[in-house]
């Protein structure tokens, strides 16, 4: 009898012991663990302010990846757009596109999203995607400047993130707290145009372009001397002529010395006869500084025009250039976290003439103007690099030139 009396005490003290949070949350649904967490307040506010599927789909069973912004975060953002909470929650279809832009299909623990890396995760706001990055260990981006602060919260339908930004979706960067009746954004004037590019016979040739918006000035180091001193944002050097083989290439703030470097050194491989530029992006604050180098096609384009097209906005989803509403290239994506050089820069030769409706906007949704180039003339014979700069909210384009051969 004593025996049984132990077993049913032993029993009775785990009956009584409090479930642990972390038991508490796999009983709970994604909906339910912002809704007991004062520090989700906002995030739950604006579930309620949204469309009711929003909340169904959150405390329904399931397998979500929910990524959950704290109070802090949507402070941030207000400030950021200059709007009131009341303003954005008062936009029903606005916050259903936010918050359905937080959630994915299936349940992806974050051993599963590290391996994404560079890659991206479809979410349940159609044409919407994340792109997904992990810098180190343990550590998980979304769209390169959204931090995981807290991973692996288990719920009954799936997976919650802690995250330290708001996630915009595509409308949101084109006038949430704007004046949506004024044009979109213009191109800045056409910067002096590159000389005839030199000769490469024998030799190669570099240029270095400042396409960070937030960076100071810097000096560029090529195999530990300044080469470019001073470059300042918006600006792109000549074509340095090289001799064929490898470079070592750092950027530090101007006036200070090789070893303040923010980037490199880092081998720049210069071929024969090849026009290679190496672009400063990203952000230093963010820690997303990063040269991204890529070739320039400066051979004969028979009669056509050439165009080199840059993705160097680091806040904006995967863009193409349309005409007409019809796509001219295929989608390319910031060239911060490109891990090919096609996955954001494209070249291609087009009908030289003058493009009366040439916009830039997010992949596949044509009408989100982002950067307006209409009224753009292309001239037979000319290679122009064409470079999406800034940021969202205040975008800009650089144009450069070269004259290729007959």
């Amino acid at each position: 009898m004593i025996k049984y009396t132990i077993w049913f005490s032993l029993l009775m003290a785990l009956l009584l012991v409090p479930l642990t949070p972390t038991a508490q949350a796999q009983n709970a649904t994604a909906l339910d663990i912002a809704a007991s967490d004062p520090t989700f307040s906002t995030l739950v506010a604006a579930v309620n302010a949204a469309d009711p599927a929003v909340a169904q789909t959150l405390g329904a069973p399931g397998s979500l990846t929910v990524f959950a912004p704290t109070n802090a975060a949507f402070e941030d953002l207000f400030a950021t757009l200059g709007v009131t909470p009341e303003q954005v929650l008062a936009d029903t279809a606005l916050v259903t596109d936010i918050l359905l832009y937080h959630v994915a299909q299936p349940a992806s623990f974050s051993g599963e999203l590290a391996r994404l890396d560079g890659r991206a995760i479809t979410t349940l706001l159609s044409d919407n995607a994340l792109a997904v990055s992990s810098p180190g260990p343990g550590s998980i981006r979304l769209n390169n400047r959204v931090n995981v602060v807290q991973a692996d919260i288990t719920a009954s339908n799936g997976v919650v993130y802690v995250i330290d930004r708001v996630l915009l979706p595509n409308r949101v960067f084109l006038g949430v707290g704007t004046n949506t009746s004024q044009p979109p954004p213009q191109p800045a004037a056409t910067r002096t145009p590159v000389p005839a590019a030199p000769s490469t016979a024998g030799r190669g040739a570099l240029g270095v372009a400042h396409l960070a918006p937030t960076a100071p000035a810097v000096d560029v180091y090529v195999n530990g001397e300044v080469a470019v001193p001073g470059l300042t944002f918006g600006n792109i050097t000549d074509f340095i002529p090289l001799a064929p083989g490898s470079y070592d290439v750092a950027i530090a703030p101007a006036g200070t010395s090789l070893q303040d470097a923010v980037f490199g050194s880092a081998t720049v491989n210069v071929g024969n006869g090849q026009f290679l530029t190496a672009a400063a992006v990203g952000s230093l604050d963010a820690g997303t500084f990063n040269v991204f180098v890529f070739p320039n096609d400066l051979s004969g384009a028979n009669g056509q025009a050439r165009i080199g097209v840059l993705h160097a906005i680091e806040d904006a989803p995967a863009v193409q250039v349309y005409v007409n509403g019809q796509a001219l290239i295929r989608p390319i994506a910031f060239a911060g976290q490109a891990s090919a050089v096609g996955d954001a820069f494209v070249s291609l030769d087009i009908t030289a003439t003058t493009y009366p409706n040439l916009t830039v906007a997010p992949a596949g949704v044509p009408s989100r103007t982002v950067l307006d180039l209409s009224g753009i003339t292309f001239d037979p014979g000319v290679y122009y690099l064409v470079a999406a700069i800034g940021s969202l909210a205040n975008p800009d384009v650089l144009v450069i030139t070269a004259q290729l051969p007959n």
